[in-house]
């Protein structure tokens, strides 16, 4: 089963502090400062041999595992591979009265912590990603009994995301799609405002539909997954009104037989 954000956030704070209250968690900022240091230690030695997990990646970035594994597929780095399958290690096994050397399979990928940061500064100057401090709320804790990790909150009628876009020798601007077709929900839940480079726009999607595209089939199946991601998000706001509006009328409107005691008659 995949880690969820937080679960990831959770596994990079502990290869990184080390160890960290479970009841009272810990600042996402502290954690990002000591990575960000850490990394940049390592960079100056020359030190790549320090590596995390896919999971203990994810947290470190503020992705989800889903949407860091699609972008290490569809933006390869290396080689080496960014994220690899370390050597099997060696343990012992008694046979017959003597030891002998079994390999011990590896199946977890890990990747160097500062090719990691490497691939992603990489990206955001490409305009691939947000930066990190687009996508996590700077309240953001990990763990705590509160559990206070949260995204940036933006509505999906506000998020902005990269649109690609072309101009002719007349000047003529045309939209082409969007940066990254295959996950608009993550686009949705996490991206900033921002033009990164000549080819990639950042705007919200409502902006982007009032735009001239060059592809009328392109521009109706991005508005039809836009369009099925604003209903989820109206039902579901829907839903929770009504769950408001029966509480309150449930607090309210008590039944005849209640145990709450009654004023008394003078």
């Amino acid at each position: 089963m995949a880690a969820t954000k937080q679960e990831a956030a959770a596994r990079a704070a502990k290869k990184i502090l080390g160890h960290f209250s479970p009841t009272q968690g810990v600042p996402w900022e502290t954690l990002r400062q000591a990575a960000e240091k850490q990394v940049a230690a390592r960079r100056q030695r020359n030190d790549t041999g320090y590596t995390v997990t896919l999971n203990e990646a994810a947290g470190l970035l503020a992705l989800e595992p889903d949407r860091l594994r699609r972008l290490v597929v569809k933006h390869p780095f290396g080689p080496p591979p960014l994220f690899s399958r370390p050597a099997s290690k060696v343990s012992s096994k008694s046979v017959g009265g003597g030891e002998k050397p079994v390999r011990k399979p590896n199946t977890v990928q890990r990747a160097s912590l500062v090719r990691l940061f490497d691939w992603h500064d990489a990206l955001v100057a490409q305009g691939a990603v947000e930066p990190i401090g687009e996508r996590i709320h700077p309240d953001a804790r990990v763990g705590g009994t509160e559990n206070a990790f949260v995204a940036r909150d933006r509505s999906v009628l506000t998020v902005r995301a990269p649109f690609l876009y072309s101009r002719d020798k007349r000047g003529n601007f045309k939209i082409t799609g969007v940066a990254d077709p295959d996950d608009l929900n993550g686009l949705l839940r996490s991206l900033g405002g921002r033009e990164v480079k000549l080819q990639a726009l950042f705007l919200t999607f409502p902006e982007a539909f009032q735009l001239p595209w060059q592809s009328l089939p392109i521009r109706q199946a991005v508005a039809d997954a836009y369009a099925a991601i604003v209903q989820d998000a109206l039902a579901a706001a829907r839903a929770h009104v009504a769950a408001l509006e029966a509480a309150r009328l449930t607090a309210v409107l008590l039944p005849a037989n209640s145990d709450r005691p009654r004023p008394r008659r003078l």
